[in-house]
């Protein structure tokens, strides 16, 4: 009875930068969106002072 060589398989070579890349810009993105966010309520605080935003 002949048994066969056995192999372990080889995982693939990942790299992380691509990944990290994503995740940089969607947190970039984020923060963008935040800071939009903070200045259009700023504006509309100034225009309205009294509309309890």
């Amino acid at each position: 009875m002949a048994t066969l060589p056995l192999r372990a398989t080889q995982t693939p070579q990942v790299w992380p930068i691509p990944g990290l890349a994503r995740l940089s810009a969607y947190l970039s993105f984020l923060a963008e969106v935040y800071g939009e966010a903070q200045h259009s309520m700023r504006e509309a605080n100034k225009k309205y002072p009294f509309a309890g935003i």
